[in-house]
């Protein structure tokens, strides 16, 4: 929201057995992917999803907002993750 100049934002995240999906958009300013700048920011998004066995796609349009979603993996739910069997 610090560059984005946007009216809205909005987050969804959705869990499914063995699976996730956060989605964060907004209705601001965008910027031209082809021309991101050599900061550390989006690129230290990408590595973080890369070492979680994810991916993150980000898309934008000048004027129109930009969208980043992040799929990954989740590891099967155990007793041991969920603290029951105790």
């Amino acid at each position: 929201a610090k560059h984005a100049r946007c009216q809205a934002v909005t987050l969804a995240v959705v869990a499914q057995p063995g699976k996730l999906e956060i989605r964060l958009t907004d209705d601001g300013a965008g910027f031209d992917t082809s021309r991101v700048s050599e900061g550390q920011g989006l690129a230290s998004m990408a590595h973080r999803a890369a070492k979680l066995h994810g991916e993150l796609r980000i898309t934008s349009t000048q004027g129109r907002g930009t969208s980043v979603v992040f799929a990954g993996v989740l590891p099967p739910v155990t007793q041991a993750t969920t603290g029951r069997g105790r």
